[in-house]
């Protein structure tokens, strides 16, 4: 279960989570826009949140600090992050738990998510390398668990995660 407290979104053990793993149950509660080529808000909030990790930040929902809808802060995308932001991002970004996001978020919002980061990192392939090293193993994971049934060998066929590849999950696990 996740609760929220002064020091941040905390799970059931009552141990501060993943910056990103509470950026998505911020994300999932606020009901933030992940459509990709969303021509209405872009996916700011979201896309917000992803700066505002690679700066050091850690959602805190009864803070100011990361009130992303009122932020003054503006989205940089990942091409406008210095080496040590981006570094920090996707060392985030890999030790976060999918099963603990799946679990605390909406179906299928947390793999929308992730897919905004795959599509931000699309060209850049060491770090989607870095990404999929721990995410493929854990949405695998999932699917065995969650649909034994319908596991199929497309997901063996993939090899390094993308944002279009993420709808072969969400097919498996609808």
């Amino acid at each position: 279960m996740v609760t929220e407290s002064s020091g941040g979104i905390m799970n059931d053990k009552k141990d501060i989570i993943n910056p990103f793993e509470a950026l998505c149950v911020l994300a999932s509660k606020r009901h933030f826009c992940w459509t990709l080529y969303c021509t209405t808000c872009g996916a700011m909030d979201i896309r917000t949140g992803f700066t505002m990790i690679a700066k050091g930040y850690h959602p805190q929902p009864s803070s100011l600090d990361w009130d992303i809808k009122h932020s003054k802060l503006k989205r940089a995308m990942s091409q406008d992050w210095s080496d040590e932001m981006t570094e920090k991002f996707i060392s985030e970004l890999s030790n976060a738990s999918i099963e603990f996001i799946s679990n605390n978020c909406t179906f299928p919002d947390w793999l929308g998510y992730m897919g905004l980061v795959l599509h931000q990192f699309h060209f850049d392939f060491n770090n989607r390398i870095k990404l999929s090293s721990a995410w493929k193993p854990q949405l695998d994971a999932i699917v065995k668990k969650r649909s034994p049934q319908n596991v199929d060998t497309r997901i063996e066929d993939i090899n390094i995660l993308t944002w279009d590849s993420l709808s072969v999950y969400e097919s498996i696990l609808k």
